[in-house]
């Protein structure tokens, strides 16, 4: 279960079992409530089953969490605790 979301400062707060790094602030620790993951700046959110992805504050995509099967796209496979450049 995960849930991440933009408050209007642009700071990104998530909720997540984070067994991938998918709340963003590195990987294995359950975050239970929301929680202040990112800085202000984040325009945009979107999760799927594993991973989590947003666009920076300069509008870059970054993504983290599951990217065992090279699903971010970025020619990788591995997992992201923090937000990763694509």
């Amino acid at each position: 279960d995960r849930l991440c979301a933009i408050k209007a400062d642009g700071s990104m707060w998530c909720r997540s079992d984070n067994t991938f790094g998918q709340a963003g602030s590195g990987g294995g620790v359950f975050v239970s409530t929301l929680s202040p993951t990112l800085g202000a700046g984040w325009s945009r959110v979107t999760h799927s089953e594993n991973h989590t992805c947003g666009l920076d504050p300069v509008g870059r995509a970054r993504c983290f969490g599951s990217n065992f099967y090279g699903e971010l796209g970025n020619g990788a496979s591995a997992v992201y605790g923090e937000p990763a450049l694509l």
